[in-house]
């Protein structure tokens, strides 16, 4: 009687697990391609593209906003011809409609084709699931030589 039960059980609480545990990885597997897509708007230096990541009541660092971001990169990709990113780790904790993650970017700016600048950063941002896409709703960073 008991093995009956377990046996019942098995077969209905596996496939739920199994499919939170797909969700998850869906929703990371979405937020890597998010951010890889990012890093490409930024080479194409498509101010456009990269904004459309962000949701309307973005907030990053000292309160910037949306708008005050886009000004941000319009100045970088002017005083930039060429504009690389380099994204060396990135972790997330994943909800269903919420996700943290941490990632670690070098970008570099010059007008020929070794770079002249660059900073790495440690970027912390906080997404939302909206209509079935992951958009940044915050951002917080900092120059990784700040951490040392």
């Amino acid at each position: 009687m008991f093995h009956k039960l377990l046996f019942k059980l098995y077969f209905i609480l596996m496939p739920m697990l199994l499919l939170v545990a797909c969700s998850e990885t869906s929703n990371k597997e979405q937020i890597q391609s998010q951010i890889t897509n990012m890093q490409q708007a930024v080479r194409d230096k498509s101010l456009v593209d990269f904004m459309g990541y962000f949701t309307k009541d973005f907030v990053g660092n000292k309160k910037l906003t949306k708008n005050e971001l886009r000004q941000l990169l319009f100045f970088h990709f002017r005083r930039n011809q060429n504009i690389k990113t380099y994204k060396w780790q990135a972790d997330s904790v994943v909800q269903q409609k919420f996700a943290e993650v941490e990632i670690y970017v070098v970008v570099s700016g010059s007008n020929s084709s070794l770079p002249e600048r660059g900073r790495a950063y440690k970027i912390n941002t906080k997404w939302q699931k909206s209509a079935g896409q992951w958009l940044v709703a915050s951002a917080i960073w900092t120059n990784v030589e700040q951490l040392l």
